[in-house]
């Protein structure tokens, strides 16, 4: 029997993300940068007035389904670059919580659970039927003078793909109006168009006509619509808070709330401390100024004022050089607190400072600063070149704190000031699940985590992470997972190589997650200075066993057939599982966003490819990745596809911290659950060494400068 398979809508997603990165010109710096203190800044909808001029997203506002748009209609409006908003809303026979956000300058995305109100009960506890949903607009024209902005997208592309549309429509603003007009395929259904109004700062009216008709839809039952005609009005808090109440089909009261947030900005307020400065500088002029004096006192204020680990300086006349250790989180926020505290430190005149990181003591990426930066710092500018001016290089595997060959310094490296290298910490731990094959839609488990680390020299670190569950309600069988059970959640070795030019060997050993114990590996070469970069993974994995403690399984632990969802059947190993990739990948530094190809054979011995896309706004990182092996998804040309996300301490509340909440969730609700397996890690070389990556960094850097001198 033939079985039925679909297009992947997935690869439509990541072939637009790679067309929207390589299609834009450079954004400039001085324009992106923008100094505002406003907590609605680059909001401009309802509350801007003709004398404001609009960054990102040009006043739009969520649809029904939570995408940028009128009512139940899209515009060719665009949440905006790393901005975006998470909400709920009811208009029946649905209601649905989403968050969307502006992944690229013309790019949106938009995740939803739509929940339908009435038709079929799936369960007692599950209730009604429920369906995930991922939709995307792609902006292929701005608005330019008289000419409309002009998108296309696409509604549910993945999963059932029960509200799929495709369409095309055209934007434009005059204010205090904005017009729309489009057309839809599927459930669209032909013509649409609508208006809004910017009535107060805080009060938006928004109109549309349409075609579409939920009767003709699956799993509900509600009658055809009274009107074509929808109408209501948006109301904004000055935080950034959107509530709205509308009167659609003409027989229907519909509400929603959203909240917007900007990736590049904490999420729950708060700012790191402004850049420390200097009282008086540690010499008038290099002519009569002793070197040793000059990096011993730079090296007390880096690891006294500043508190960064590790720190050492050298210097000779007119130049300094400043190593550290590089944090999990925030390096280009460190480098820029040391170029701001050194340019009150340093006499007039420096030529040039270098700052190094070290990755475990061993140094990986110099960042060298002019000194007419310095200059400008000390009168509190920041020049819009300094991406340009600043040049971020490897260290050569030879060099002792990234000094090049044949470079020589006056004075000899003193001792790093004293550190303690074992920190321990209590965080907590969330994991959500969001499916609609679960007898609850929506589940979670609550964690305490006691976690040490341990950060050595010669590239040596190690981690445990023991998970003490306090309140849980995932019950997911083929996830045991997830069980009520204290246990060992990562513990792990590593050790980081540089063998120089921007190579790179890793490797670490121990319960690598809370399915995996055993090792991975691996070795990589940056070429162009970052720009691309090419190596290869080697994993060698045992399942654990999800009711012990640390032990591992007897046997595969999920290896039997279930209605619906079919287990891998390849693997018949004795225990231990292995795969390796061939890995390509390039980094497009204009949207700090990284695309990768692995290539290999998977755990349960499946071949096939791996296609991920990660996007870093500062910090946090925000990804997307498919999968096809030999073994597939029923009724899909794909084996499986996700969502990764990565937040700091300091996307939450602002202030600096190692601590980050990480997840992973499949954008499928049922798929075989060993295929296109790769085991868990800690910390894989996109995660230690991406961050530093010269193709990225003076653009962090500069963007930390603006930050800390607001």
């Amino acid at each position: 029997m033939n079985e039925k398979r679909t297009a992947s809508p997935v690869l439509s997603v990541l072939f637009a993300i790679l067309l929207a990165a390589c299609a834009f010109w450079p954004a400039g710096f001085a324009h992106a940068a923008i100094l505002s203190e406003s907590t609605l800044a680059g909001f401009p909808g309802p509350w801007d007035f003709p004398d404001v001029v609009p960054l990102g997203n040009n006043g739009a506002t969520p649809a029904n389904a939570g995408y940028a748009g009128l009512w139940e209609y899209p515009t060719a409006e665009i949440a905006g670059d790393g901005l975006g908003w998470v909400g709920w809303s009811r208009y029946y026979p649905y209601s649905a919580p989403y968050v969307t956000l502006g992944y690229l300058p013309r790019l949106e995305l938009n995740l939803r659970l739509t929940n339908f109100l009435n038709g079929p009960v799936v369960s007692p506890g599950y209730g009604h039927y429920k369906d995930k949903g991922m939709d995307v607009k792609f902006q292929l024209f701005p608005e330019d003078g008289t000419f409309p902005s002009v998108a296309v997208g696409a509604l549910d592309l993945a999963g059932t793909r029960l509200m799929k549309a495709n369409y095309l429509v055209l934007t434009r603003h005059r204010w205090p109006f904005t017009l729309s007009a489009g057309w839809g395929t599927d459930r669209i259904n032909g013509f649409f168009g609508g208006i809004s109004w910017i009535l107060t700062p805080y009060i938006l009216l928004k109109a549309e006509y349409g075609n579409l008709d939920y009767s003709r839809d699956r799993n509900v039952t509600v009658d055809s619509p009274e009107s074509m005609w929808n109408a209501g009005l948006v109301i904004e808090a000055p935080w950034g808070t959107d509530v709205s109440v509308s009167w659609q089909r003409g027989d229907e009261w519909c509400l929603g709330i959203s909240q917007r947030f900007d990736l590049r900005k904490p999420f729950f307020g708060g700012k790191k401390p402004r850049f420390a400065g200097a009282e008086e500088p540690l010499a008038e002029s290099w002519a009569a100024a002793d070197p040793a004096v000059i990096a011993g006192g730079l090296q007390e204020a880096v690891a006294g004022t500043l508190g960064l680990r590790g720190a050492r300086v050298i210097a000779s006349p007119y130049r300094v050089l400043v190593a550290f250790e590089a944090p999990a989180y925030g390096a280009a926020d460190a480098a820029a607190r040391i170029a701001a505290l050194a340019s009150g430190l340093l006499p007039r005149g420096t030529d040039e400072m270098s700052v190094v990181f070290l990755l475990r003591g061993v140094p990986a990426v110099r960042l060298d600063i002019p000194g007419s930066v310095l200059d400008d710092l000390r009168q509190h500018r920041v020049d819009p070149e300094l991406p340009r001016k600043a040049n971020a290089s490897w260290v050569g595997s030879k060099s002792l704190l990234g000094e090049r060959e044949g470079e020589t310094w006056t004075t000899d490296p003193g001792p790093a000031h004293p550190w303690n290298r074992l920190d321990f910490r209590l965080q907590p731990a969330w994991e959500p699940r969001v499916d609609r094959t679960l007898d609850n839609a929506f589940m979670s488990r609550l964690s305490l985590d006691a976690v040490a680390k341990w950060t050595g020299t010669n590239g040596w670190a190690a981690m445990a992470d023991v998970r003490v569950p306090l309140a849980n309600d995932i019950e997911i069988w083929w996830e045991p997972e997830t069980n009520d059970e204290t246990r060992i959640w990562k513990a792990v070795v590593s050790q980081v190589v540089n063998l120089g030019e921007g190579t790179f060997l890793l490797g670490e050993a121990g319960w690598l997650d809370e399915n995996w114990f055993g090792g991975n590996a691996w070795a990589r070469r940056y070429f162009a200075n970052g720009r691309w970069f090419a190596g290869g993974r080697l994993s060698m994995v045992h399942e654990r066993d999800p009711e012990s403690f640390a032990a591992l399984s007897d046997a595969p632990v999920l290896r039997t057939p279930y209605p619906g969802f079919v287990i891998g059947n390849k693997y018949e190993g004795d225990g231990w599982w292995w795969g390796g990739w061939a890995q390509v990948g390039i980094h497009e530094p204009r949207y700090d966003l990284d695309l990768l190809a692995e290539a290999g054979q998977f755990l349960d011995e499946d071949r096939g490819v791996r296609l991920s896309v990660d996007r870093r706004f500062g910090d946090s990182r925000v990804g997307f990745w498919i999968a096809r092996t030999d073994v597939l998804t029923p009724g899909k040309d794909y084996s499986n596809a996700g969502v990764t996300l990565e937040f700091p301490v300091s996307a939450w509340w602002g202030t600096t911290d190692d601590a980050s909440w990480n997840q992973e969730f499949s954008l499928l609700s049922t798929w075989e659950y060993y295929t296109a397996r790769q085991p868990g890690s800690w910390m894989p070389l996109d995660r230690l060494v991406g961050p530093l990556n010269p193709d990225r960094l003076p653009e962090a850097f500069a963007r930390a400068l603006l930050d800390g001198m607001r």
